[in-house]
């Protein structure tokens, strides 16, 4: 899965935005820290399995509360059309 091209990443004074290019609906998402670290994963082809393992090496946090989290995540961007599968 990866974000789809219709979107784009961008790094704005630190603060990570994801823009819609196109499409019926324009969305704008301001990611906190964490996601914009899923969000750079996402910019490329990858898994939830590689998202949550690069997110565990980074994070002292119990693997299965980083996999919920990314998954709830990737479930948000899915609703508004920004990953393809």
């Amino acid at each position: 899965m990866k974000i789809n091209e219709t979107f784009t990443l961008e790094n704005n004074g630190g603060e990570c935005v994801l823009r819609s290019e196109g499409g019926r609906v324009s969305y704008t998402v301001t990611a906190n820290p964490t996601a914009a670290l899923v969000l750079e994963l996402l910019s490329q082809e990858t898994s939830l399995d590689e998202i949550a393992d690069s997110l565990f090496e980074k994070f002292d946090a119990p693997r299965e509360v980083i996999s919920a989290d990314v998954s709830a995540l990737i479930g948000q961007l899915r609703e508004i059309g920004a990953i393809d599968d």
